[in-house]
């Protein structure tokens, strides 16, 4: 009887742990939006929507995602690829626990890394492109 009362409370727990561990998929996520903006000085960045950058700009690309319900949507990656003259310079990808619903991701190049000339930036999640954005470094 003990043991079969432990081994209830043991399944019991791990269909809680799998109940929190949830992910939301993909589909599921919507782009609440985006903006693309310079570093500020100290550690904020301007919130000013931009599409002409310098060399020395710090550039921020900020999205805002969302999903129904309340509950994590769990683990995503999330990759951004930053092209200069139809070129891809770089691809960055980061983990995320999406915990809360709306949820904030920042992906940032220098106008240096890039270089002069026309840009632009894609935002993906899970794979799924969910945002592009060209501009001008000068």
């Amino acid at each position: 009887m003990l043991i079969r009362r432990a081994l209830v409370c043991l399944l019991g727990t791990y269909a809680l742990l799998l109940a929190g561990c949830t992910t939301i998929p993909v589909d599921e996520i919507k782009l609440k939006g985006s903006l693309l903006t310079a570093g500020g000085d100290g550690p904020r960045y301007k919130r000013v929507p931009q599409t002409t950058f310098t060399e020395a700009d710090l550039i921020i690309f900020v999205s805002s995602v969302e999903w129904a319900g309340t509950e994590s949507a769990g683990s995503h990656e999330a990759k951004w690829k930053w092209f200069n003259n139809d070129r891809l310079v770089t691809t960055v990808e980061r983990h995320y626990n999406f915990y809360t619903s709306p949820f904030e991701l920042f992906g940032h190049i220098t106008g240096l890394s890039l270089g002069k000339g026309e840009s632009r930036v894609e935002f993906y999640i899970d794979d799924k492109l969910f945002s592009q954005q060209p501009f001008v470094v000068e």
